[in-house]
């Protein structure tokens, strides 16, 4: 994007409204009309503007590409986002962060177990350790033991500091972090109320990580019992009536692992427990037949 038409834009998004700029309005683009319905569905206060109609605007988006990022979403003079982008941030749970005011956040809350913030004090080797809590875009969870950096953000679990990028801790605030003892393996679950219900379609090679974890998902196969009895993924469980009647009963944190012969009975399942509420859902592209030609077995 051109810094003229960064320019312009910031300069008409000057209001503490948030703008939308896009091509044409009648009708609104499909990426559009997402913005749209999703800034109604939570009261924000909106502005769209045909950028072609503005004559400063319309020669420099028809001179370059520009026009194909839109829509760009503005406030305050602050560029948030443009294109496909701008639905990846709303689904992540982002862009509502993004549309805060500057200085209007306050630090995030975040909650630890009494088991886990023993573990987390065990693993500081010197008085200058601190533990890091990385949040990635897609909230991926990082605990490491690391040092302060000039614009870390501090938090006290007890006696253990916490430390956060800004961007992680504009996506901590909620936050749970718990030590789970089971026989198959131990480990940290951390739950965050601003990840996204959504199915993950994963590859071999991570759902195999996956399952080799301290916490694996529970390995769903949903084929028929025919094939099941013929050959099956290591400790799958059957999806029949009795799973089925059983599966809602779970606590929704509980992480599930869905695959068929070759996705499409899993993938059914997989977003049917998804709409039910489960915050941790993959699912094998390709299924039983992809996993064989992988590793064989």
């Amino acid at each position: 994007m051109s810094d003229r038409v960064l320019s312009r834009l910031k300069a008409l998004a000057l209001t503490d409204e948030i703008v939308v700029f896009c091509a044409g309005t009648n009708p609104l683009s499909p990426k559009t009309q997402y913005l749209v319905n999703w800034l109604e569905v939570r009261g924000a206060k909106f502005l769209v503007v045909d950028a072609m109609s503005d004559p400063t605007l319309s020669p420099l988006l028809e001179a370059g590409r520009t026009a194909q990022c839109l829509p760009i979403m503005c406030t305050g003079g602050r560029l948030i986002g443009a294109g496909a982008v701008l639905r990846h941030l709303a689904e992540s749970g982002q862009l509502a962060r993004l549309l805060e005011k500057p200085g209007a956040g306050c630090l995030p809350v975040i909650a630890a177990s009494t088991r886990a913030a023993a573990v987390l004090q065990s693993a500081l080797q010197s008085a200058t350790d601190v533990i890091r809590l990385k949040i990635s875009r897609d909230l991926h969870h990082e605990l490491d033991v690391d040092e302060r950096r000039a614009d870390d953000i501090e938090l006290a679990l007890g006696n253990v500091t916490l430390v956060l990028d800004r961007d992680s801790a504009a996506l901590a605030d909620g936050l749970a972090i718990d030590w789970i003892e089971r026989t198959e393996g131990s480990g940290f679950r951390i739950d965050n109320p601003n990840e996204p219900r959504v199915l993950r379609e994963v590859q071999c090679e991570v759902l195999a990580q996956r399952l080799d974890s301290p916490l694996p998902p529970l390995l769903i196969d949903a084929r028929t019992e025919a094939e099941y009895l013929q050959g099956r993924l290591p400790n799958a469980r059957l999806l029949d009536a009795s799973l089925l009647d059983a599966l809602p009963l779970l606590d929704r944190r509980t992480p599930l692992a869905f695959y068929c012969k070759n996705g499409t009975r899993s993938q059914r399942a997989a977003l049917h427990h998804v709409e039910l509420g489960f915050l941790d859902v993959i699912m094998l592209v390709g299924g039983l037949d992809a996993w064989t030609q992988c590793f064989g077995h």
